[in-house]
């Protein structure tokens, strides 16, 4: 069930997860960055697949968490800044980045210091906020209160980002962009999350994620979205 085997996630991260996974295809024996790692949920699933993993975080609580969670896996964590990774040139075949670019003060900054982690020919994926699809400014405002939100994207702002920190554009994608998911994200950024934390709502869980995604498969939007899902390669 969707509810025991991702805990308190809400179906935003369970939706943008599935996307990230594929287009970060992570591979046996790579190494990978995690920036922006949180409690280390996401590091763990290309732990799985037999990648070793790094994970920064501003959090020592997040930190600590991760280095719980990561246990016997080739996980290992820091607690960093990710406009400052500690990390040599050319470290990581591979960097992922979930939901957090817009809570960055300098985004090309935390975008080079990526770049320059990165081997040659290296990709980053990522997905951030851009809650471009039609809502009313409010809600707008108040998510981006809660969560302390400094950039919302779209395609050609998140363009100009790759383009400054030396990337080279691969592919861009709104997710959560039809009538239903619109729905339920409304009353996630109403309800500050909690709406997610109810019995009933992990109970429906397994329901609910592939309606979304069938939903977004049929009546997706092409141009606007809540989430905007990017994958770039270093030049």
């Amino acid at each position: 069930m969707v509810a025991k085997t991702v805990g308190s996630l809400n179906f935003i991260r369970i939706i943008e997860w599935r996307e990230v996974l594929r287009l970060l295809h992570p591979r046996e024996g790579e190494k990978i960055l995690d920036v922006a790692c949180g409690d280390g949920a996401l590091s763990l699933k290309s732990a799985r697949r037999g990648c070793q993993v790094h994970g920064i975080d501003m959090s020592p609580y997040s930190i600590a968490s991760a280095n719980i969670l990561g246990g016997k896996r080739d996980c290992h964590f820091l607690i960093a800044d990710a406009e400052q990774l500690p990390y040599k040139s050319g470290s990581f075949d591979k960097i992922v980045c979930s939901s957090s670019l817009e809570h960055f003060s300098d985004d090309v900054k935390a975008l080079r210091e990526m770049n320059g982690v990165l081997k040659t020919n290296g990709i980053v994926v990522l997905t951030t906020d851009s809650l471009s699809y039609p809502m009313r400014d409010s809600l707008r405002v108040k998510h981006k209160t809660q969560h302390l939100v400094v950039n919302y994207y779209d395609s050609e702002k998140i363009s100009e980002r790759f383009e400054q920190s030396g990337f080279r554009l691969v592919s861009n994608k709104y997710l959560l962009n039809s009538p239903p998911t619109s729905f339920f994200y409304k009353l996630f950024v109403k309800t500050h999350g909690k709406l997610y934390r109810q019995p009933l709502v992990l109970l429906l869980g397994d329901f609910l994620i592939p309606l979304l995604l069938i939903s977004d498969k049929l009546a997706g939007r092409k141009d606007c979205g809540y989430t905007l899902l990017v994958k770039g390669e270093k030049r």
